[in-house]
């Protein structure tokens, strides 16, 4: 099993940052996310505003038409799902679903999934953002693909909440 480590070390009004490591191979990439927006109506923070909380997540390949050959998070216990259909009747509209791990470069690109970089930089409006994004995607690709039975476990500081 393949277990890679995120944790985020940087919290900013707009976006959070972190380190994506794969222990095994001995890989890491810089992370951006959106910040935590607590709901009182989600399980795992507002639904498309929000990162995910903190915790241990099963990683599988998923493909859309907006994202296709990506990896999808899930944790029942968390209220984060893969799909729709998998959703228990007592958590539809309130869980968390298409949680990704995808390229993109800035916060304000996700709605809610991870993006890692080769580095994370400054941009020239002042926001931090992760470069190379999707050559740092296809390394962890690279590196799940030798064995797919993974999971990521989300910390921030070290410690899982």
């Amino acid at each position: 099993m393949i277990q890679l480590q995120l944790n985020r070390d940087r919290f900013l009004p707009y976006a959070i940052l972190g380190r994506l490591s794969d222990p095994q191979s001995g890989r890491a990439w810089d992370t951006i996310e959106r910040p935590w927006v607590p709901s009182s109506i989600y399980l795992a923070g507002t639904k498309g505003q929000s990162c995910i909380p903190l915790g241990e997540y099963r990683v599988t390949k998923y493909t859309s038409d907006a994202h296709p050959g990506v990896f999808s998070l899930s944790n029942p216990m968390l209220g984060v799902y893969v799909q729709e259909s998998q959703v228990p009747v007592a958590q539809r509209g309130i869980a968390r679903t298409n949680v990704l791990i995808h390229p993109a470069n800035w916060a304000s690109e996700l709605r809610g999934c991870i993006a890692h970089g080769k580095t994370r930089a400054m941009g020239q409006d002042g926001y931090w953002m992760v470069q190379r994004s999707r050559d740092a995607f296809n390394e962890l690709k690279n590196a799940l693909s030798k064995s797919f039975d993974a999971v990521l476990i989300v910390t921030s500081g070290g410690g899982v909440a």
